[in-house]
């Protein structure tokens, strides 16, 4: 997101820094906190809330963040980035809840581990790594446009993830009640 801001929007690394801390630090942790408490409060009533708000969170973030990607006016560009900022943490206390509710207490601490794993390994490894490539792949014909394009085509994964939560989502209850009915 930083050289996004930098390449297309003429920020400087200082600037483009700020506003990205600003709106997914400070911002993005209010989210999961704000998250956490109305999932917390809606899940009271139907564990599917677990699943559903995250994947409503991405859902709403999607246009708006290719919106983003394809403005060349910087301050458009910025606020547009404001909501996608907040509901950027807000999958993280419905899917600790998730994996905490759904695995025996002897293995939480595992499947914790798996999670981060996963979560590190293609999230945070994999997405830049592709993003990167692709930009590469798109340079020919796309010259200056490859990294915005890059990151729209790498932000359509989020669709997956969208699919991921709402499938989770319906069949969660379910599953806990066949966990809980185990001798």
């Amino acid at each position: 997101m930083p050289v996004y801001y930098i390449r297309y929007h003429d920020l400087s690394t200082g600037e483009a820094g700020t506003a990205i801390s600003i709106i997914v630090g400070v911002l993005g942790g209010l989210g999961a906190a704000a998250g956490g408490a109305v999932c917390a409060r809606l899940s009271r009533r139907d564990l599917g809330w677990n699943g559903w708000l995250p994947g409503l969170a991405i859902l709403t973030s999607v246009p708006l963040l290719i919106a983003m990607l394809l403005t060349n006016n910087t301050w458009l560009a910025l606020s547009l980035f404001v909501l996608p900022g907040i509901l950027s943490s807000v999958y993280a206390g419905p899917t600790w809840a998730i994996i905490q509710e759904l695995v025996p207490p002897g293995r939480r601490a595992i499947a914790a581990s798996v999670y981060m794993l996963i979560y590190n390994l293609i999230g945070l490894g994999l997405g830049p790594l592709a993003v990167g490539v692709i930009s590469d792949l798109y340079l020919p014909s796309l010259g200056h446009e490859s990294l915005r394009w890059a990151m729209v085509t790498v932000l359509l994964v989020s669709i997956g993830g969208v699919a991921a939560y709402f499938r989770a989502a319906r069949s969660v209850t379910g599953d806990l009640e066949a966990l809980r009915a185990q001798p």
